[in-house]
């Protein structure tokens, strides 16, 4: 297993990725879970946050797993999944269209079925 993460500020939209230190181990999946701001919904914070894209240098399509919107602090938590990947370097990027509170961290997890 290995694990990237990144955080920035208000940066207005932002389009960011990590790359993995090693090369991924056949099989492997990768877990994305990002951070953004969501205002959204009434009260804030309850509505669906504004969209994300996920994507990688392997051309590959991640999974939406689940969104956990935290309505005291305005936030929310996406985790996306991309399984039975081939050996090799890997790097993910994801690109906000808000400007705050963007955080990205990438885990190859191996040795788990899809």
């Amino acid at each position: 297993m290995q694990l990237k993460e990144a955080a920035w500020g208000d940066d207005n939209p932002a389009d960011h990725a990590l790359a993995f230190d090693q090369p991924l181990t056949t099989g492997s999946t990768v877990l994305v879970f990002t951070t953004d701001i969501n205002i959204y919904g009434s009260p804030p914070g309850t509505g669906a946050p504004l969209p994300l894209a996920i994507s990688d240098s392997g051309a590959g399509s991640y999974r939406h797993l689940v969104t956990l919107n935290n309505q005291y602090d305005w936030d929310v938590v996406r985790v996306y999944a991309r399984s039975n990947l081939p050996a090799g370097n890997l790097s993910v990027r994801a690109v906000w269209s808000t400007n705050q509170w963007h955080g990205l961290v990438i885990a190859e997890v191996g040795g788990v079925p899809a």
